[in-house]
């Protein structure tokens, strides 16, 4: 048995000459030799990829190139196969553009350019400045004296001068006298307070009907520009209040060019 390690010897079982392949192993091999078949045949550009499944760079070479296929872009993009798009402006425009813009940037680095800017920054603030506005104190509230409108002159006020102020109103009774409440307020601080007798700022008695209450304020020359509120409050004999509003004006320094 030994000697038979090394010299052919007879084996107990001998093996068949050529296996038999089972219908799997066939069945697989049909398969794949199809499949490689219809690889060949198949016409695919050569950076095509299936996958896992690549063709070899070999067989990419040989392949030809593939029929037009039904979702080309010219079906999504109809303007895909026109002529490209060729300039057709004429030079003489574009030089004529450039001229026009080089007038446009000298126009607005030149001093005419910045003067006309600053004459409509002083239209601007001086409008802004000449919008004077008024409000009752109480929307829903009563009053027995109904105020009409608020006129203010100078508009706007220049301090270190007097302001009059003229407030069209209509009475709902008869006023034999009373007292006028004057607060004045800078950014939201009550900076002048006073208290004067309403017979001095109109007629007494007062009359139902039209009349007219008139304020004369006089301004310090150390006032400070900016928007103001000026809060006023007629009482009558009885201390019964007759109307109460509130006027929204501005004061500027007379100096000063643009008015602040």
């Amino acid at each position: 048995m030994i000697s038979c390690l090394f010299s052919n010897c007879p084996t107990p079982f001998p093996l068949p000459s050529k296996t038999k392949a089972s219908p799997m192993i066939l069945h697989f091999r049909e398969f794949f030799k199809n499949r490689r078949a219809r690889w060949q045949a198949v016409a695919l550009p050569p950076h095509a990829t299936l996958g896992i499944w690549n063709l070899p760079r070999h067989l990419q070479a040989t392949l030809t190139p593939p029929p037009p296929s039904p979702f080309s872009p010219s079906t999504f993009f109809p303007f895909s196969d026109r002529e490209p798009w060729v300039d057709t402006t004429n030079k003489d425009d574009i030089l004529e553009d450039e001229l026009r813009q080089n007038q446009i940037l000298k126009m607005s680095s030149s001093p005419m350019r910045m003067l006309m800017i600053v004459l409509g920054l002083v239209l601007l603030l001086s409008a802004a400045d000449a919008t004077t506005t008024w409000s009752l104190c109480s929307s829903t509230e009563d009053y027995r004296v109904a105020v009409k409108g608020v006129t203010i002159n100078p508009d706007p006020v220049v301090r270190g001068s007097e302001a009059l102020f003229e407030i069209p109103a209509v009475a709902k009774e008869t006023i034999e006298g009373g007292s006028v409440t004057i607060q004045v307020y800078y950014l939201g601080m009550r900076v002048h307070t006073e208290e004067d007798d309403l017979c001095v700022r109109t007629s007494c008695p007062i009359a139902p009907g039209d009349f007219s209450i008139e304020s004369k304020e006089g301004l310090p020359s150390y006032t400070p520009p900016g928007s103001y509120r000026l809060d006023m409050r007629i009482h009558n004999l009885d201390g019964d209040m007759l109307t109460c509003l509130k006027i929204n004006f501005r004061i500027t320094a007379p100096d000063t060019f643009l008015g602040f």
